[in-house]
């Protein structure tokens, strides 16, 4: 703590404050307003402008801010989620334990492709989701709430799923198939053959990998 005297300045400078000490402070007071007003509103037009989901949960996971985003993904107004428990809304015991131990440990968790089924919109089935859980601490090092941010995937994550079962159905037809199949590259090279090229062929699956139309050592004809 500083402490200063003023008399010498005022007697030898004839120096007079033109701010009293109840003025600073109350100067002082407002420019902190200020910079947490901007800082607020800075906020607010981010998560309002973003199509991420974010949300601030308190410790005991009740929603403090909500985002419009999130919001209009459970179909509810952000306001009506203020106060209300996450786990209330959207019972889960494997996402409650995670958010238990992100709270509890202080570590941020992240996790891709995620599925999730809403309890109040089972139209939608199976939802795959990217989200983002971090812990917020004073200033002591304390957790005293969660960030906790959402992005849907279902739509990438279902042509994902939908492109390995068609590869999987041509596979099982490649596979079964009566007829001899060759896959080859650009330059000719043979990549895969199925069980009916490799009997017809007389070559195993190794043998054939690499080898060309045009080779000399086929073993096309058979005597049966």
């Amino acid at each position: 703590l500083l402490l200063g005297d003023p008399r010498k300045a005022r007697e030898q400078l004839g120096w007079t404050p033109r701010v009293s000490f109840d003025q600073l402070v109350a100067m002082m007071t407002d420019a902190d307003h200020e910079l947490a007003q901007r800082e607020r509103t800075l906020l607010n037009t981010i998560t309002t402008a973003t199509d991420v989901m974010l949300v601030y949960l308190d410790r005991g996971f009740n929603f403090v801010t909500v985002n419009p985003a999130y919001a209009a993904s459970c179909r509810m107004r952000p306001e009506e989620m203020l106060g209300r428990n996450h786990f209330d809304l959207y019972p889960n015991p494997e996402n409650e334990a995670i958010f238990r131990r992100a709270r509890d440990s202080g570590e941020a968790v992240f996790y891709k492709d995620k599925p999730f089924t809403f309890p109040d919109q089972p139209a939608r089935g199976v939802t795959y989701w990217d989200w983002s859980l971090v812990p917020v601490k004073n200033a002591e090092g304390w957790v005293v709430g969660l960030v906790f941010s959402l992005r849907e995937t279902t739509r990438y994550k279902q042509m994902e799923l939908d492109l390995h079962e068609s590869e999987s159905r041509h596979r099982a037809l490649f596979e079964r198939m009566e007829q001899g199949v060759v896959y080859q590259d650009a330059a000719g090279r043979i990549t895969d053959a199925n069980p009916a090229a490799v009997r017809l062929l007389g070559l195993s699956l190794d043998q054939l990998r690499g080898r060309t139309s045009w080779d000399s050592c086929w073993q096309t004809i058979h005597e049966d």
